[in-house]
Parts: C-alpha cells; structure tokens; sequence
C-alpha cells in the first residue's frame, strides 16, 4: 500500500518551489536535470506526491543546497511579535518572488514606502493577516491622493 502524502511533505514541496524561484529555475529544468517529467516537479512542489531519499538528495544538488535545507524553518505559524513567523512560506506564494523583485529594483525610498502602504491597506481590505487585523494607513496619505482627483 503506497503511503499518501503528509503535512512535511507540503514542507518539503514548498520549499522547493520557493528555492527553484529564487535560482530561477523552471520546474521543466529542474526535471530535466533530475530525470522526472515537470509534471512530476510540479506534484512535488504541491505536496501531493512524495520526494524519495535519493530524489530529494539529487534535487539538493541541483538546487546547491544540503538535503537538510528541506525541513528546516518549518513554524509557519505566529512568531512572538504577532506576525506570521515563516517568510519563506510567504516568499512560496504565487506571484511573491515576482513581486519582490520588482520591489527591490525600486531605487526611490518614498515610491518604496508608497508600495509597502499600498500592500498593507490591500492587505486591510481584502484578507486577514495571520496575526490579527492589519494596521490601517493614515489619512493624511488619501488626502494627497485626492488632490489629483476630480
């Protein structure tokens, strides 16, 4: 009987999407170099299916990181200051990376302000933050915006 994935092995996954991202890998790639169809890649970033041992060990090589690397920061849940403890579970989120590296090409601090209160009244107004509601920005700020309205 075979055995059906666990909450590690979503662990596991996640951390291999978010790795591939940040060397910019594709999933085709990496299935190349490993010997499994993107499919499979694919399967193992989601948690669905199971990395084996020696797989997992290939795929270390591949991405140049230990095999350790894969179970390690694995909280994920609420640090002490109240904030989801775990960034590299967010950086796994789709669109994340992309977004991070659009922030870090931004060389004006104050257009890099204005993206970090626009994230966080988005993040207001449409979710919940992990640790509780998210800090609302200013009114001061949607004074200067309406200078430009009609």
């Amino acid at each position: 009987m075979a055995k059906s994935a666990t909450p590690m092995d979503a662990l596991v996954g996640s951390r291999l999407r978010t790795r591939r991202k940040q060397l910019r890998i594709s999933q085709e790639k990496l299935g190349k170099e490993v010997g499994v169809s993107f499919q499979q890649v694919q399967k193992y970033e989601n948690g669905t299916n199971r990395i084996g041992a020696g797989r997992l060990a290939e795929i270390s090589k591949v991405l140049d990181v230990p095999v350790a690397y894969f179970f390690t920061g694995n909280s994920g849940g609420p640090s002490a200051d109240g904030e989801r403890g775990d960034a590299r579970a967010i950086l796994s989120e789709p669109g994340a990376t992309e977004l991070l590296q659009a922030f870090g090409q931004i060389g004006s601090l104050a257009l890099r302000n204005a993206v970090v209160r626009l994230a966080r009244d988005l993040a207001g107004n449409f979710g919940e933050g992990a640790g509780g509601p998210v800090k609302r920005v200013p009114a001061a700020r949607s004074a200067a915006a309406s200078k430009t309205s009609p």
